[in-house]
């Protein structure tokens, strides 16, 4: 897999534009404002649209006609995830619906007296459901972030959660964030991360992901087999215009690193079949000439 930067797609810039489409125009203003500008990013991303393009084609089977109308439909989610979470953020709440139908199994797991490892994806709109982690009773949350995410993102998720228990855990190159994840796990913390990402220097692990190879970060993993704490792979994907539905797995205490990395994977590829056009890793993620 080539090197991922590290920096997501809609930085800085793209909170602040559609943080005022929301504030002057309004949810559906803002959605339509979005259709022009995911037509930008298909002449001015042509990596993020080969590597798009070579997972509907080659990972989801879909023809070439249907990739390359798949590729203009991911950029339109991503916008609408951004817009959500804005939204979310700007107390717009009540124009969304949201599907917790798994709550109850993350609820016994979030809990559990000896913490918890929440691992998501950079599918669907986790930051959107952070907005709700005060509906557990929990009393310190720990978010997993990289070091060259734009400050602003940073803080809009902090402000999502609504919480002053809520703690950014940065990740740098090298192993000095590790500390902090220990410190989490031994004070029994609630741990939130992405499992599909790695920095330069991380220890990974490779795992056929669709039938090809691809590495995943395998630190958080090993801590959480260290400290013994339940680990949920959790999800919140758009179901529809202004709809989420919040997926998760029941918390479990693994023995080794590879049956929780496993798990995982087979979670994601899961996610993936059912909401293809969610995938917002846009570097070339597997390993393939």
């Amino acid at each position: 897999m080539s090197q991922w930067s590290g920096k997501s797609r809609g930085g800085g810039l793209g909170y602040t534009l559609f943080f005022l489409f929301l504030k002057y125009g309004g949810l559906f203003f803002a959605y339509t404002v979005l259709r022009f500008v995911a037509l930008y990013f298909l002449v001015s991303a042509p990596k993020a649209v080969k590597n798009l393009y070579g997972y509907f084609k080659n990972k989801q089977g879909y023809s070439v006609y249907r990739s390359a109308v798949s590729i203009y439909l991911n950029f339109v989610l991503l916008g609408e995830s951004i817009i959500d979470r804005m939204a979310v953020i700007m107390g717009m709440t009540d124009k969304y619906h949201f599907n917790f139908k798994d709550e109850p199994v993350l609820k016994k797991a979030v809990e559990n007296e000896n913490g918890c490892l929440m691992v998501s994806a950079h599918i669907g709109n986790w930051q959107v459901a952070q907005a709700f982690l005060h509906r557990f009773d929990r009393k310190k949350v720990n978010v997993v972030m990289v070091d060259v995410e734009n400050e602003k993102i940073k803080q809009f998720i902090k402000n999502s959660v609504g919480r002053e228990n809520v703690n950014i855990i940065v990740v740098k190159e090298g192993l000095d964030y590790l500390i902090d994840l220990v410190n989490a796990f031994r004070n029994k913390e609630v741990v939130c991360l992405h499992g599909d990402r790695f920095v330069e220097g991380s220890q990974v692990a490779e795992i056929e992901f669709f039938s090809k190879k691809a590495d995943f970060p395998l630190g958080p993993f090993t801590l959480a087999k260290k400290f013994k704490v339940p680990v949920s792979f959790t999800f919140v994907m758009k179901t529809g215009r202004t709809e989420y539905s919040f997926y998760a797995t029941e918390g479990k205490i693994y023995d080794t690193e590879a049956e929780m990395m496993k798990d995982y994977v087979t979670a994601l590829e899961d996610m993936l079949k059912k909401y293809p056009l969610q995938w917002f890793n846009y570097h070339d993620f597997w390993k393939e000439r």
